[in-house]
């Protein structure tokens, strides 16, 4: 498909940020619940949890406790980020999806065997990497479809 340069000089980042910026949110509907399930840890390699915390989880008497997630004591995390939508920042390169979190995601692991739960919260298997570039492209081309002038409809794309 062959479109005018000055037409691509306009609109090619305009129309890459757009997809970009819907990422975030596509990656928080796909992938992210996959995180909280009981496969998660051998899907995404997760840190083997110690069996004092494992204990304590069976234990607990928090809502839904005794589970076997590894992603979650008392499914707070996996509340509140599901029900809240990214805030996304970026330009045409890159984007970034931002999420408030409980403090304990954030934080640095104190000791050696402590997990870091925010790295392995966003964590992606390659398949999920290419059903995003695969999802950005489809997303790229909605807007590309958006941009060409009505007397260009007769292109076709792909």
């Amino acid at each position: 498909m062959e479109l005018p340069p000055e037409f691509l000089k306009r609109k090619h980042a305009l129309m890459v940020k757009a997809a970009i910026f819907k990422m975030p949110g596509v990656w928080q509907r796909m992938f992210m619940p996959e995180h909280f399930k009981v496969i998660a840890d051998a899907k995404y390699g997760y840190k083997k949890r110690t069996a004092k915390y494992l204990r304590r989880k069976a234990k607990s008497t928090k809502r839904r406790a005794g589970h076997q997630n590894p992603m979650a004591f008392s499914w707070r995390t996996k509340n509140q980020m599901t029900g809240q939508l990214p805030s996304v920042t970026g330009s045409s390169k890159r984007a970034t999806g931002v999420f408030r979190v409980p403090w304990y995601i954030k934080m640095n692991p104190v000791t050696r065997n402590a997990p870091n739960l925010g790295e392995e919260l966003v964590r992606t298997t390659k398949l999920e990497a290419q059903q995003l570039a695969a999802r950005l492209g489809n997303f790229w081309e909605a807007e590309l479809r958006k941009a060409i002038p009505a007397s260009r409809k007769k292109w076709s794309i792909g």
